[in-house]
This record gives C-alpha cells, structure tokens and sequence, in this order.
C-alpha cells in the first residue's frame, strides 16, 4: 500500500467516486480490494507533514477525508489533529485569499468533527499562534462570535498571557 503514498490526492478522490458508482449503478458484485479512504487519508497526512498541503488546500483535503466525516472513523488515532500542521498562520497573513480561507473554514462544524478530543482541538489552534499580531485570528479559527465557550475564551486567555510576555522582548 506504500506505492499510493506519493500519488496526487485528486486522482485518489476521483477513482474512489468512480468505483463507488461502479458499486452503486453498474455492478453490486464489484469487489474493490484496497481501502481508498485509508489511502487518501494517509495521503494527505504525508502531504502535510512534507508541507505540500497548505490553507485552502488543506480545507480542501479535510472535505474529501471520509476520516473526518463518517462516524466508523470516530476515534481519536483516526482524526489526528497533526492535519492542522498544514496552517500556515504567515502564509495566511500574506496571502489575499484570507476572507476565503475563514469563509470555508466556517463551512466545518470543527466542534462535532472533534467533539471526543475539543480540548485538545483547541489547544492545537492556539499552538498556531506564535506572535500577538496574529492573536486576533484564534477569533476566526474559534468562530468565538457565534460559538463562546468557556473552555475556548479561558485556552484563548492563556495564549495572550503568553505571547504578551514576550510582546517586549519582540520589539527593537
């Protein structure tokens, strides 16, 4: 299953749409031997470990991840909260396409997809933010205008208390 590890994500997509369909409409009795969702799942945490899936693509891989979506993946080892190293908080900063980046973000019910591991969920964001210019953005990430938990105001709390203290040691 190894072979799979470097080939492109939107050619594992599209062949799991069309063996799916095969299965569905044409054939009942069509054995398919290889778990794709596995494959693309273990695809893109590759990408993303080599830095080769970034922002907008990353929301994109999450969208097509059947890990992240069907509850036979439910568990903790299944949707790894290392698919968040994909964030790229300088890229995103420099990047025009912030406002849509946000926008598909909010598109996630992140909260339910991470509902047995929020706490640490949670943790994981704030652990993006290395510097007081880009606080504002746990904001957005947290969708804390419609979604104001406690334990996101008191983990966001934390995260200021941290980078304030070194707010004066950052400037020349």
């Amino acid at each position: 299953m190894d072979i799979y590890l470097d080939t492109h994500l939107d050619i594992l997509i599209l062949l799991r749409e069309i063996i799916n369909k095969i299965i569905t409409k044409l054939d009942k009795d069509f054995q398919f031997n290889y778990d794709l969702d596995k494959i693309i799942h273990e695809n893109g945490l590759n990408y993303i470990e080599n830095g080769r899936l970034k922002n907008l693509e990353l929301l994109d891989f999450i969208k097509n991840d059947k890990y992240y979506f069907d509850e036979k993946y439910n568990k903790k080892m299944d949707r790894t909260l290392n698919i968040f190293d994909g964030i790229d908080i300088n890229l995103l900063n420099e990047e025009n396409n912030k406002d849509e980046f946000f926008k598909k973000w909010e598109s996630f019910q992140f909260s339910e997809i991470f509902k047995s591991q929020f706490n640490e969920f949670a943790e994981k964001l704030c652990s993006l933010i290395q510097n007081i210019k880009d606080f504002g953005l746990l904001f957005k990430f947290f969708n804390i205008y419609k979604d104001s938990k406690i334990e996101l105001i008191d983990k966001m709390q934390r995260k200021y208390s941290e980078l304030i203290q070194t707010y004066g040691r950052a400037m020349p």
